[in-house]
């Protein structure tokens, strides 16, 4: 049984590296019995002394059999993924919409907006005193920063001509 390697798609923990390196191993001690050793060789281990070669390979055959399927569950597991995301790019557009002309028609704080999925409005929390004086600061920063003018500057501003009396 001949194994060509496949890529593995996932590495994003120890474990999975780990057994990705395994693999690897696996793989390469599978060719180079194959290719290097004539068959009816006898393999001497620590733990297992007088191993024959075909034992080790039938050993080693089913872990890399599994590895395969495993490979190839992902990819198919992959490949239903992007089909769901190709068939859901053109609702999400839709459920925006939806949800839109849903909060028009009922408007944006009915509760019958929870029967169709879609959260009604809260209404907006009151701000403590400490809060409100902190958002007038801030805004009067702002208009400091950006030099806006309030009502009756703009009207102090726009007056006209300021008449100067010529020198003598």
């Amino acid at each position: 049984m001949a194994f060509e390697h496949i890529p593995v798609l996932s590495r994003s923990r120890r474990t999975s590296h780990a057994r990705s390196k395994l693999r690897r191993r696996l793989q390469a001690l599978y060719a180079g019995l194959v290719a290097h050793l004539p068959p009816g060789t006898v393999l001497y281990f620590p733990q297992h002394p007088g191993v024959a070669r075909e034992q080790v390979l039938a050993d080693i055959e089913p872990v890399l059999a599994a590895f395969k399927a495993v490979d190839l569950a992902v990819i198919a597991l992959q490949t239903q993924r992007n089909q769901v995301e190709k068939l859901l790019a053109p609702l999400a557009d839709m459920l925006v919409s939806m949800e839109l002309a849903l909060r028009t028609q009922l408007g944006h704080a009915h509760p019958a907006l929870a029967h169709f999925g879609v959260k009604p409005a809260r209404a907006r929390r009151k701000l403590s005193a400490t809060e409100q004086v902190a958002a007038h600061a801030q805004s009067l920063e702002t208009r400091k920063i950006r030099r806006t003018m309030g009502k009756n500057q703009k009207k102090a501003f726009k007056a006209g001509p300021v008449a100067v009396k010529p020198k003598k």
